[in-house]
């Protein structure tokens, strides 16, 4: 078993339910989450969303620094603009015919490089991948091969399967809790855990505190491999 440890971090003008519980931005949330990671050698990869990185630039390029961490794109706006309103509106007028959360395909390509830019600002160079939510259509992973990524991490079920598609490899999602906290994890045949950050139970209390946004297990990404 291959289990990867991640978290989504967003902007804090983007004003969530879950931020109203921290005392601190969510990069710096994350900062914490990573050096946590590092006590034990894992490495984390976080999903940071385009803005997040134009309103705390220092911090995520505290976080890019990392040897234990690996950075992917989360979209900009994580939707939260009036074109993604009205294309969600639309979607819902037009019983799914037209629209989506993503918003039109020309307004979807230019966040997503929008994304990656800011990112780069601050020292990233992204190849993986996972949109707010898990929300994609039709258009996404073209966009996304194109704009260079390679990994991405928005199917989530436990009937799900690393495949490729669009030159891009999908990295599943299956969600499991242990130790009071949820985590994600991917089986692939052949492989086996036998411990991981999940078994310092210390450290798992630290990672619940910290008011993360969650784990996943990846394949191709950031990982904790048992022996």
């Amino acid at each position: 078993m291959t289990v990867c440890l991640t978290g989504d971090v967003h902007h804090m003008s983007l004003e969530t339910r879950d931020q109203e519980y921290i005392d601190r931005t969510e990069v710096e949330v994350a900062i914490e989450y990573a050096e946590i990671a590092a006590e034990y050698d894992v490495p984390v990869t976080l999903f940071i969303t385009g803005k997040a990185a134009a309103e705390e630039p220092k911090r995520v390029e505290r976080l890019a620094a990392m040897d234990n961490v690996e950075i992917g794109g989360h979209n900009y706006w994580a939707f939260d603009t009036p074109i993604h309103s009205g294309w969600r509106a639309l979607q819902k007028l037009t019983r799914g015919k037209i629209g989506s959360w993503n918003g039109p395909r020309p307004f979807q390509r230019y966040e997503i490089y929008r994304t990656i830019e800011a990112l780069s600002e601050c020292g990233v160079d992204v190849t993986s991948w996972r949109d707010h939510a898990y929300r994609h259509d039709r258009h996404t992973l073209a966009l996304l091969a194109d704009a260079g990524i390679t990994h991405f991490s928005d199917a989530v079920g436990p009937e799900e399967h690393v495949r490729q598609d669009e030159g891009i490899s999908i990295v599943p999602v299956t969600r499991h809790r242990i130790t009071n906290t949820s985590t994600m994890r991917f089986e692939p045949p052949g492989q086996r855990l036998s411990k991981t950050l999940w078994g310092h139970s210390a450290a798992s209390r630290c990672l619940w505190k910290s008011g993360s946004n969650g784990c996943l297990t990846e394949l191709g990404l950031s990982s904790v491999r048992g022996e």
